[in-house]
């Protein structure tokens, strides 16, 4: 049973089982892919007001915040040697010199560990605790270099080496497994740094998922959800949701919303997405006040509120790098639906989200250039946006094409 401080009512539904250890096959990242419904306003134009299914989340490789450091091999040298010395390590140069062999290569391959057993001695020698080792491979992926400076060889492949030797000789402290075997199976999906290794990664996810961590899980739903190099099964999907709802994952109450928002893999019940949308935003989720936002346009599931809609997708502008937020916020203030009209504030918040590559925001501003409506019309201006926007809508490069038309004809 789910109780939410946010839901008057109680909703029950069957814990779902799932043996996480048969799961061998692909796993991919939740891809963020949009529905929409059309707005007809004046002129014919067709404002396109999106509808969320999945968004995509940015699990990151640790919770530190990376910093710019190293502009030259040598300043990534001086910092490796400083975060070693501020841990102990007794035998720092074998280690520098392991670490830095890993420097030289495009990528390691996790399942020859000839490539890594250099790291592995200097490691076994150093006298450092694994909470220690494992700070340091995070420290190494915590490193993000400058604008402008010259590419340095990959960091990741030492950090990975030092999480391989965590999470295959660390045999006591589950958290510092756990967590070494997340961040390989997050190293091995994207190819940062290993060789890209799908089977691999959902190995290291599976391994995790196993003792309980929600984000493996969570990864592990997005295997059978998007069904790239598996079977689809988004049923199954949902089930390893509820799995990682019950260890109070918000992302997961939030993408399991969605899916009954829309029915997929599971009945559509507008109670349930709204029940799982406001769980998620109670615990802290920005990505879902979104959700629920669309509930309270539709009157799905709860009473039609456009104001209630409009707060939602203000605060969720605010908090998080959410494009459909300034997307759906500029609807907002376009329609005047939940505020006043004001088509200057409409064109600021699709410019918000058109600066995210969102298509349907491109296409948006696209129009009011050429209508002229909060902004001085301008016949170049939206020729640029709906070329961003043709990227992803077909309608949009229909007018470019028109327009590039229209100005041959004047040309000549």
């Amino acid at each position: 049973m789910l109780l939410n401080r946010l839901f008057s009512r109680t909703i029950q539904w069957k814990r779902a089982t799932l043996n996480v250890s048969k799961i061998t096959e692909a796993f991919v990242q939740c891809s963020q892919q949009y529905g929409r419904q059309s707005v007809q306003l004046q002129n014919n134009h067709t404002y396109h007001q999106p509808l969320i299914i999945w968004h995509s989340r940015s699990l990151h490789l640790s919770v530190h915040k990376r910093t710019k450091i190293p502009r030259s091999f040598e300043s990534y040298q001086q910092f490796i040697r400083g975060v070693s010395v501020a841990r102990g390590c007794r035998n720092l140069e074998q280690l520098l010199s392991a670490l830095e062999s890993q420097l030289n290569i495009a990528s390691l391959n996790l399942d020859d560990e000839t490539k890594w057993e250099e790291v592995d001695k200097a490691l076994k020698n150093s006298g450092l605790t694994y909470e220690m080792k494992l700070g340091l491979a995070h420290d190494i992926l915590s490193l993000e270099r400058g604008e402008k400076e010259e590419p340095l060889p990959s960091v990741r492949c030492a950090s990975a080496a030092v999480l391989l030797h965590v999470a295959k000789n660390c045999t006591s402290e589950e958290a510092l497994i756990v967590s070494a075997q997340y961040s390989l199976g997050v190293l091995a999906l994207e190819g940062e740094g290993v060789e890209q290794n799908t089977r691999l990664a959902v190995t290291f996810f599976g391994a995790a998922a196993k003792k309980g961590h929600a984000l493996s899980i969570y990864q592990l739903a997005g295997i059978f959800l998007t069904g790239k190099g598996i079977k689809k099964d988004p049923a199954k999907a949902a089930q390893l949701l509820k799995l990682a709802i019950d260890r109070g994952l918000a992302q997961a109450s939030t993408t399991l919303a969605e899916m009954y928002r829309d029915g997929v893999g599971v009945p559509q019940d507008y109670d349930l997405a709204f029940h799982f949308f406001n769980d998620a935003v109670s615990k802290g989720d920005s990505w879902a006040k979104t959700g629920l936002a669309t509930l309270y346009n539709s009157g799905n599931g709860t009473p039609q509120d456009f104001g209630k809609a409009f707060r939602l997708n203000f605060e969720a502008s605010q908090e998080t790098k959410n494009p459909l937020a300034h997307h759906n916020l500029g609807t907002h203030y376009f329609l005047g639906k939940g505020t006043n009209q004001d088509f200057e504030k409409a064109r600021a918040c699709f410019e918000e989200a058109a600066a995210y590559g969102f298509a349907h925001s491109c296409f948006n501003l696209g129009n009011m250039y050429i209508q002229g409506r909060g902004c001085p019309k301008d016949l170049a201006k939206a020729r640029e946006y709906y070329v961003l926007a043709a990227k992803e809508i077909p309608d949009a490069q229909q007018i470019v094409d028109k327009i590039d038309s229209m100005n041959h004809t004047t040309s000549s």
